[in-house]
């Protein structure tokens, strides 16, 4: 009779330990590395002092005070400069990383179409062509610019057409 009662022990241990690890497993999945972030300075990652060199994480958000920039290299090769006096979000999307601007300005380069996003409040840019893109987009106060250097831009309302 020694058996059971061992196999039932085992199996409770078993069955405790796998609940308790499947809402980790599943956080872990959720928050996905986007890639390395480089500045100088005192730049805040979710409010608070962070390394340089650190690793950016999809939910993340930087605020880049007067003076150096932070620039975000992403694993699939798009650099995403956050400049001075900025502060954005950044989200794993579906082809690309997303910068949510909340302030200030970002500068995108490119390699592939999509790879990288611009969202504010309704407007949507992004690179539009195979070939390298480089764009800028600046948000002051109700004002947004958006500017490109190489390439073509597609500027889209999230609720309308191009």
């Amino acid at each position: 009779m020694k058996l059971p009662e061992i196999f039932r022990q085992t199996l409770a241990i078993a069955l405790c330990w796998f609940l308790l690890t499947i809402p980790v497993s599943i956080a872990q999945a959720e928050t996905k590395a986007i890639g390395m972030v480089q500045f100088q300075g005192n730049v805040l990652i979710n409010g608070a002092s962070s390394p340089s060199n650190a690793t950016l994480f999809s939910g993340d958000t930087i605020s880049v005070p007067a003076g150096a920039p932070a620039l975000l290299t992403t694993g699939d090769g798009a650099r995403i400069e956050l400049r001075p006096n900025s502060e954005a979000s950044f989200v794993a999307g579906a082809t690309g990383t997303e910068v949510l601007l909340k302030q200030g300005a970002v500068r995108v380069q490119t390699a592939q179409p999509g790879q990288a996003a611009v969202l504010i409040e309704g407007l949507l840019a992004r690179s539009s062509e195979k070939a390298a893109t480089l764009f800028e987009v600046v948000r002051q106060d109700k004002k947004v610019d958006v500017t490109a250097g190489r390439g073509k831009v597609e500027i889209s309302g999230l609720f309308g057409g191009t």
